[in-house]
């Protein structure tokens, strides 16, 4: 789980600023009213705290004494305690999400949208869409007399994500710790009217009424903003059933919320399982338990065991669908996946379980369909776009790739962000053999970065698999120099100019020289040693090649290669070359390794095989 200690904590309460000094004119948008047979203080002008507004006010001010002087105004009456009678608060929900996303912004790899909120029966919820996926939750509102709690419920989230109750415990806590109190999953705003005039009248020179009589109200939507109020009038909200059960649901759970908020998850699982004995086959505490179990790793089958214990797999949502996909169900999984995207008001989250589904499709068709209804769900993520457009890429869909490649253009920010959109369209274009729009966007790629030597040597690759070596001779030139310059090496760069160098100039030596540059750590460095051994071999430089090809070998035995069944092909190669030259025991030991890598390949069997015989006919030799 992320350290969120490093995120800037923006407290509820921020430090009041003091008025002017007494010679100054006091200014307060307070005026007198007779309010509820008395003399009182009314709000005419709403005061600000962060995102939130004080829109209404009346304090009573008792035991008064008649007949008042009511000439000095509000600046006679502003420091006599006084009763809170009526407070109303409002919050629209831009400002909201926008404070929110500056105490967020390190989120999910980092936010790249301000958070999204919306109304429910029950209170809130939110959605937040970052690089490392997208997360939403619930948070019920639950006045309690003069005190107010916000319980956090039903989070969810996309696969990269973790467990979603533990981030959005621990984004809870980044931004109210300073104004609430947390008990497991429920955080309570003591005293809530107290809680707001503390942080506004001493701002404005009016001293703090008493407000612990007050009622806190249920929570309104109107007009785009959340309204609540606090008045001693109320009566005690009515709250649903469903947050009542979840109240209770609080207590039971509590000691594990904490741990799981405090990022110790094994502490946390041993916590629901003890939940779990005592409200057995719960549905909540065994989805808590597997999702902790699949985040961990390596629990998987515990955890789908647990749920079909419990639950209606079909009904248990993505975490569900995933199961059953790595347990070879995938009917039931596209089934667990289609439940949870139609019941999902999240957009973007409905789209990443959709992403996930087009994961474990294996025909290209059933996978390009959920990545289609992704990008319809929510369009503007460019994750499950991109994703779309190496699918489509791969089934040969080049107009549509290139739909989708503008799209990302247009939505992204800065050149170097579009410079990488175009990037990746080309490369899924050059991959799947569609060389002239893989050139093309290459090229336009070029325009936002011209001095970026990926895609100057993309741009000759596409040249190179058209068969226009000659123009992409000057642009792997130019991309080997424009990496020297930032002090790096391109290696494939210098692979693909070593390869026109020797077979369409002919010139071995340059060509030699150019994948002698490549390292032996390096990924293709026993690519680049079969090149040199096989060119040193066409000059007669026996001696030199058989020296390049052990130092193949042993690129292949410290560094076990990506592609082992092409490596062991080349070794093979420098076994016969090494027979050639009648060294047996150098040749025995390129087949050994190269059947090393590539065990059940029968032609390396056969090879290694006979050099083992050759081999051993030479000692018997030299033993006799």
């Amino acid at each position: 789980m992320s350290n969120w200690g490093r995120f800037t904590r923006m407290q509820l309460v921020p430090s009041p600023t003091r008025v002017g000094s007494p010679s100054e004119p006091f200014v307060a948008p307070l005026r007198l009213s007779a309010s509820r047979g008395g003399l009182g203080l009314e709000l005419y002008s709403p005061l600000a705290l962060g995102p939130l507004q004080v829109s209404q006010l009346r304090i009573g001010l008792p035991n008064l004494r008649f007949p008042l002087d009511l000439s000095g105004g509000v600046q006679s009456f502003r420091h006599r305690r006084g009763t809170l009678q009526h407070l109303q608060l409002r919050c629209a929900t831009r400002p909201l999400c926008d404070w929110l996303e500056q105490i967020w912004r390190g989120a999910l790899g980092g936010l790249l949208q301000a958070p999204e909120l919306w109304p429910t029966p029950d209170g809130l919820q939110i959605g937040l869409l970052g690089h490392a996926g997208a997360l939403a939750f619930d948070l019920l509102w639950a006045p309690d007399d003069a005190a107010c709690r916000l319980i956090v419920d039903n989070a969810r989230g996309s696969d990269e994500v973790g467990v979603p109750l533990g981030v959005a415990l621990t984004l809870m806590d980044a931004a109210w710790s300073a104004a609430a109190q947390r008990s497991g999953r429920c955080y309570r705003l003591v005293d809530l009217g107290s809680l707001v005039l503390r942080s506004v009248l001493p701002a404005v020179g009016v001293r703090v009424p008493e407000a612990s009589q007050g009622r806190v109200s249920q929570l309104r939507f109107d007009a785009q903003q959340l309204i609540c109020s606090v008045d001693p009038a109320l009566t005690q909200p009515l709250l649903s059933e469903h947050t009542l059960r979840r109240i209770d649901f609080c207590a039971l759970v509590q000691r594990a919320d904490d741990h799981l908020a405090a990022g110790d998850v094994e502490a946390a699982r041993a916590e629901y399982l003890a939940a779990l004995e005592r409200a057995p086959r719960h549905p909540e505490i065994a989805r808590q338990i597997a999702q902790i179990d699949v985040a961990v790793g390596g629990r998987n089958h515990a955890a789908l065991g647990l749920l079909k214990e419990t639950v209606v797999l079909r009904n248990a949502g993505a975490l569900a669908g995933a199961l059953l996909a790595e347990a070879g169900d995938i009917a039931g999984a596209r089934e667990a996946f289609d439940h949870a995207v139609r019941g999902e008001p999240y957009a973007p989250l409905a789209a990443f379980w959709l992403l996930q589904l087009a994961r474990m499709e294996s025909e290209g068709s059933a996978r390009l369909d959920a990545l289609d209804r992704a990008v319809a769900r929510a369009p503007s993520v460019a994750q499950v776009r991109r994703a779309r457009l190496v699918a489509r890429a791969s089934l040969g869909e080049v107009t549509a790739v290139l739909a989708d490649a503008q799209h990302l253009e247009a939505a992204a920010h800065g050149a170097r962000a579009r410079h990488e959109e175009l990037c990746l369209a080309a490369n899924a274009l050059l991959e799947a053999g569609r060389l002239a729009p893989a050139g093309q966007l290459f090229e336009r790629a070029l325009r936002y970065l011209p001095d970026d030597p990926q895609a100057t040597l993309g741009l000759a690759q596409a040249f190179i698999a058209a068969g226009q070596q000659r123009r992409a001779l000057a642009l792997l030139e130019r991309a080997i120099a424009l990496s020297t310059a930032k002090q790096q090496i391109n290696i494939d760069a210098l692979i693909e100019l070593g390869r026109i160098l020797a077979v369409q100039m002919g010139d071995l030596p340059q060509a030699i020289a150019r994948v002698r540059e490549v390292p032996s750590e390096e990924l293709r460095a026993s690519e680049a040693r079969a090149l040199e051994a096989g060119w040193l071999a066409q000059l007669g430089d026996l001696a030199g090649a058989s020296l390049a090809y052990a130092r193949l070998r042993q690129a292949a035995e410290l560094h076990p290669p990506p592609n082992p069944a092409q490596v062991a092909k080349w070794l093979i190669e420098a076994s016969r070359f090494e027979l050639e030259q009648e060294d047996v025991f150098a040749a025995e030991r390129h087949a050994a390794i190269a059947l090393k890598l590539s065990p059940r390949d029968p032609q390396l069997q056969v090879e290694y095989r006979d050099v083992a015989a050759k081999l051993a006919k030479e000692r018997r030799a030299e033993r006799s």
